[in-house]
């Protein structure tokens, strides 16, 4: 199982957009920095991403959505779960 880091926002970047052709059934997803702009409202960015976050699979970093003011759609993750997630997945592939 791959994880999946973005932290663009997917208002300014396509970075959201490139994960989601490619992420398989058994990757997770995690929105840092400007990309938990996408936990927001999901649904207006991709169908994909609802399914994620459906499935539990989508988690968005606590602190930068309280940085933002942003209401989380998706499972929510303080810096030590987004550690440990980190150490339970190969391959980690960050989106810039």
């Amino acid at each position: 199982m791959a994880l999946h880091i973005i932290n663009r926002s997917p208002f300014q970047h396509s970075a959201l957009r490139e994960c989601l052709e490619v992420i398989s059934s058994t990757d997770v997803l995690v929105l840092i920095e400007d990309g938990t702009y996408a936990a927001s409202n999901p649904a207006a960015h991709e169908d994909n991403l609802a399914r994620i976050i459906r499935s539990g699979r989508a988690y968005a970093l606590q602190e930068d959505l309280l940085a933002r003011g942003i209401e989380a759609q998706t499972l929510v993750i303080n810096m030590d779960e987004f550690v440990t997630l980190c150490t339970e997945h190969n391959p980690i592939q960050s989106w810039f």
